[in-house]
């Protein structure tokens, strides 16, 4: 269902001398068709003849824009990507942590992992450890940070990046409703408990995730922003003149019209974002063509 459609002025103009209930019958034919898509079982010949002729292009605008509308959904399904990845994290290894904090990463057919990795990354540095804790509210020593580096296999991987280790076992432990006092020992002593060792990489895969999904959006909205300013600019910028015989345009700022001399028509295409015009269809003329030859018929057959 569909709550508008484009009704240009010839067509009114080829309706206008109709008799009254034929114009409503019309009317109310071509508004059913354009919108719910219910075409007419038409008896009458003029109602069906006026009918037939307005079809081919409301079936050409309505294509038209279920096209911009499948690109725009579209576009819409980009953030939904991200989404589906919570619901492909499976169990996570060491590997996984890997390609998460983008280092190459080989398995050979021993399941033995090797990792390249720069052995002067920050996360190897205890000085660098005791600030990320500090930024998390937890004071440790050197030694302490020291400790995080030597007792975590494969450190680097766990202490590296926005996501790291740490941050993931200050937020479990800060939700874990133990005693205050309880934090620091316990934020000290996490590289020992297996159940953060493992909870850990699928946590990292979800924040991952969640970024993604947040850029994409981000994205999407610059998109959509950026695509209402050009729209706006356009029709601002309409035009001015008649591509088919010059003459001025009155208000070219609007989403559509037509050209007073020659009946040009000219839209605002949002697909395309740009001002597009069509040669006028004399609708008028195409329909008395039609009933003089109806009747021509209809003499014929009653000569006959």
């Amino acid at each position: 269902m569909r709550d508008s459609f484009i009704f240009y002025r010839s067509y009114i103009q080829g309706l206008r001398d109709q008799p009254s209930d034929i114009f409503k019958k019309i009317i109310l034919s071509i508004a059913d068709y354009a919108m719910n898509d219910i075409e007419p079982d038409l008896n009458d010949g003029v109602i069906k003849m006026a009918f037939n002729l307005i079809k081919p292009g409301i079936d050409s605008n309505n294509e038209k824009w279920e096209t911009t509308k499948e690109k725009r959904a579209n576009s819409g399904r980009i953030g939904g990507l991200a989404k589906q990845a919570n619901a492909r994290i499976a169990k996570q290894n060491l590997a996984n942590l890997a390609n998460l904090a983008n280092l190459a990463v080989n398995v050979d057919v021993n399941d033995n992992v090797t990792v390249d990795v720069d052995v002067n990354d920050p996360a190897t540095d205890p000085l660098n450890i005791q600030k990320i804790a500090k930024s998390l509210g937890f004071n440790i020593t050197m030694k302490q940070a020291q400790s995080f580096i030597e007792n975590l296999d494969y450190s680097w991987l766990y202490l590296a990046g926005e996501n790291n280790f740490l941050a993931f076992v200050a937020e479990k432990i800060k939700s874990s409703g133990k005693p205050q006092e309880d934090h620091e020992r316990l934020f000290v002593m996490s590289y020992l408990q297996d159940f953060y060792l493992q909870e850990y990489p699928e946590w990292k895969a979800k924040q991952e995730a969640a970024a993604t999904e947040q850029e994409a959006q981000r994205q999407k909205e610059a998109a959509e922003q950026e695509h209402s300013r050009k729209i706006e600019e356009q029709r601002k910028r309409g035009p001015r003149y008649c591509d088919n015989c010059g003459s001025a345009i009155e208000a070219p700022n609007t989403i559509r019209g037509e050209c007073p001399s020659c009946g040009n028509y000219y839209y605002l295409n949002e697909e395309t974002e740009a001002w597009e015009f069509s040669e006028p269809f004399n609708f008028s003329e195409v329909l008395k063509n039609v009933q003089n030859n109806s009747n021509r018929a209809q003499s014929k057959e009653i000569d006959f």
